[in-house]
């Protein structure tokens, strides 16, 4: 049987060996537009993407957006859609909303 707990840790450690390595620049340009994003709006991680300067590694987009819902700037509203561009294959993500807890 599958140990969860270990599952999370390497899932966690990963996200952070993937935040060690992106540039401080662009941490930076992500978190102050979700930062700037107004108290209530809603969307994906893909919708951040798009609008923000290109990570290091796309595994980047998933960690940065961990460390957004972790800070309590997003949340999950618990609506999925499917995603636009063409490399994610129309796959459904999660529909964040911003919180109007995080300045």
């Amino acid at each position: 049987m599958d140990d969860i707990n270990a599952a999370i840790e390497g899932r966690d450690n990963g996200m952070d060996r993937v935040m060690e390595n992106s540039a401080e620049e662009w941490k930076s340009a992500v978190y102050n537009y979700i930062l700037a994003l107004p108290a209530g709006w809603s969307g994906t991680g893909e919708d951040i993407r798009v609008a923000c300067p290109p990570s290091h590694a796309p595994q980047a987009w998933g960690a940065i957006i961990n460390t957004a819902v972790r800070r309590d700037w997003l949340r999950p509203t618990g609506k999925y859609r499917m995603m636009r561009s063409s490399g994610s294959h129309g796959r459904e993500t999660r529909v964040y909303a911003r919180t109007d807890l995080a300045t």
